[in-house]
């Protein structure tokens, strides 16, 4: 949940926020300094306000309690009993763009940046599990040093050789995980759960005329790609989608939707 907070009165927003939204940081500081936040919140004058972490906490308990819904429905009882919706018509809604803070990824990369991610986490998390499942010398070597796209080979030959490298080893990995002798918990992990995403999203699967397993990369042209919006952009934040608004707004990260 990293949505930010409007700024009361909507655009334009007197600290500086985009689109009328300020990040936690900005809107702690508000609360602090700006008479009509706290009284938005209800506070006294001198309130000292709270740590910028509140929100995000908060955010998290409601998220976690199903507790979202409430506030959605009292919102509304209270538009309702104000005239500003009725039943059976209609209102605009629109959304705030909202850019993730995370590294920019082709689709290279992050087939590359997956499997390193879910190796980073089974390392930490059953490194006895892992080096009975995979070569660690092999993995180190090869994903030792962050998925780059400018550390990557210029030929485009080689380059699509390193995406089916990443293709095989992710198919490799998820294979493993998903073994019936492997524990459950395994394939739970949130990096490994993504990396299995990103891999049937990314690459297809079949058997040649001579009956070899083929792993090949998804292309747009002939092949089905799920679109952008239930399409993982980095391993490191699952929310994250690219995401377009009208022609001209294109973004990585989330949509907030406002009345």
């Amino acid at each position: 949940m990293r949505a930010s907070l409007a700024c009361p009165g909507g655009p334009p927003c007197p600290f500086g926020g985009k689109d009328g939204y300020l990040t936690d940081l900005q809107a702690a500081a508000m609360a602090v300094r700006a008479i009509d936040w706290k009284y938005a919140i209800g506070v006294e004058l001198d309130d000292p306000g709270f740590d910028f972490t509140v929100p995000s906490k908060f955010r998290a308990r409601l998220a976690d309690h199903g507790m979202e819904r409430v506030v959605f429905d009292r919102l509304l009882e209270y538009c309702r009993a104000e005239g500003l919706v009725a039943a059976g018509g209609k209102q605009r809604t629109d959304s705030a763009h909202v850019i993730s803070a995370v590294r920019d990824l082709n689709r290279l990369e992050l087939a590359g940046e997956s499997v390193r991610t879910a190796l980073e986490a089974l390392a930490v998390a059953a490194p006895a599990w892992l080096a009975g499942v995979m070569d660690i010398a092999e993995f180190a070597h090869r994903y030792g040093p962050r998925v780059d796209g400018w550390k990557m080979p210029s030929s485009k030959t080689k380059r699509d050789q390193l995406g089916l490298v990443f293709g095989q080893d992710a198919l490799r990995l998820c294979r493993a995980a998903w073994a019936a002798e492997t524990p459950v918990w395994i394939r739970e992990i949130e990096a490994v759960a993504l990396l299995r995403q990103v891999l049937v999203q990314t690459y297809s699967i079949r058997v040649d005329a001579r009956g070899r397993e083929v792993v090949s990369k998804r292309d747009a042209d002939s092949d089905v790609v799920p679109p952008g919006s239930i399409r993982p952009a980095s391993p490191y934040d699952p929310d994250a989608h690219w995401a377009a608004k009208g022609d001209d707004l294109f973004w990585m990260g989330y949509k907030i939707c406002t009345l």
